[in-house]
């Protein structure tokens, strides 16, 4: 039996729930999971398209919109601070890359509003890290003035309620991600959601429940490897960790990037789907219950978002070490106690330049990841709470 530790966030699914949404798998699962995610954002269905990844969504949302909108040379302003795939996806559909800095007390929407026409960009991405809401619907009406298309990138975020100002709901378009440290994993997958449905941006091809399965049951064995390596160090991780990297190499794996296969959201991960919405809500109250205890016993720095915490579906919280050696120290003594404390999302960000980004270089260099996810015991999150009070910055 592999030793293993708690990761930052931790699905809530199981191998026999895998099992019972294979026997439910049918033709039109696929459509009924589109249905059900709509819903609970009180959308409708044919705004949504499924997808391999998050990044494989992006790219061919901005190669239809270049298109559509004849641009002849596009132009995206994206966030200093988050995952490094939203830039080579923007790159590879053939889009311009310009910065902004993100973060508590970083640009005001109206600031990025004046950059972006400064830089005549035809498009922003409005990303909700770690489940924090960073703008209000007045904000991207104030982006729209801009006379620009706005996405936003909710793969940390999913509020799943009905309402104006839910992120996935304000923007022209919204992308979401079900990969394993998001809030609804299936084991890879992602969607587009069209607010604006002008366009056609299509969608992934069928896929066939056998392959699926394969897919997800090797998904369930990469999971188990990575956090049974998450608490190992020395000679034994390094040989094992390039092991994995020539296996996977070998066997060419089609994973857009995860490190397990994806082909997309067929009707296994679409029974899946179905069952895990109908769990979200409670996940994600225990989510914000344990994230408002830590914030509550802790007198810290944490990213908020732009519009305050009440609205938050934290998936983790972010928040702001004393300095690298006191990250790493705090990254050890968590890791010695089957916990996974550190700086993972992100260590570094886009285009690595500290002179004119300060924000979002602050958070990247000195960022905590810290887990709130559903598993996590009373006694597991006041030791959490009693390291944070020695190596986190103080208010």
């Amino acid at each position: 039996m592999l030793s293993q530790i708690n990761d930052s966030v931790v699905e809530f699914w199981n191998k026999k729930d895998l099992l019972v949404a294979k026997s439910r798998a049918s033709e039109t699962s696929a459509d009924n999971f589109i249905r059900e995610f709509a819903k609970c954002m009180g959308s409708t269905s044919d705004a949504i398209r499924l997808f391999q990844s998050a990044r494989r969504a992006l790219r061919v949302l901005l190669e239809t919109l270049q298109l559509h909108y004849n641009l002849s040379s596009p132009s995206i302003l994206l966030p200093k601070l988050t995952c490094p795939v939203v830039m080579q996806a923007a790159l590879t559909a053939g889009w311009q890359i310009e910065l902004f800095d993100n973060g508590p007390a970083a640009m005001t929407w109206r600031e990025v509003s004046g950059l972006a026409r400064q830089k005549q960009c035809d498009a922003i991405l409005v990303t909700h890290l770690y489940g924090c809401v960073a703008a209000s619907r007045n904000d991207v009406e104030l982006l729209r003035q801009a006379n620009l298309i706005v996405i936003e990138d909710c793969a940390h975020c999913l509020v799943a309620e009905n309402g104006a100002d839910v992120p996935g709901n304000m923007g022209d378009y919204a992308i979401f991600s079900f990969n394993y440290d998001k809030p609804i994993s299936l084991g890879g997958g992602g969607a587009v959601k069209a607010n604006t449905p002008s366009i056609n941006i299509g969608s992934a091809k069928a896929i066939e429940t056998a392959k699926e399965m394969s897919e997800l049951n090797r998904f369930i064995a990469h999971m188990k490897w990575r956090r049974h390596l998450e608490m190992q160090s020395g000679l034994y991780l390094k040989v094992v960790s390039k092991c994995r990297r020539l296996w996977k190499k070998f066997q060419n794996i089609a994973d857009s990037g995860s490190g397990f296969e994806v082909s997309g959201v067929g009707p296994v991960r679409s029974e899946l789907g179905i069952e895990l919405i109908n769990r979200y809500p409670e996940v994600r109250d225990q989510r914000i219950r344990n994230a408002k205890h830590i914030l509550n016993t802790c007198n810290g720095v944490f990213w908020t978002g732009l519009i305050g915490s009440n609205e938050n579906a934290w998936i983790k919280l972010r928040m702001l070490g004393k300095d690298t050696k006191s990250i790493s120290q705090l990254r050890d003594l968590a890791r010695a106690n089957g916990i996974r404390v550190g700086n993972f999302n992100w260590p570094r960000t886009l285009q690595h330049d500290d002179r004119l980004f300060p924000i979002a270089e602050k958070w990247s260099a000195r960022g905590i990841d810290v887990p709130i996810h559903q598993n996590l015991t009373e006694q597991s999150l006041n030791l959490i709470v009693k390291w944070l009070n020695t190596h986190i910055a103080e208010v």
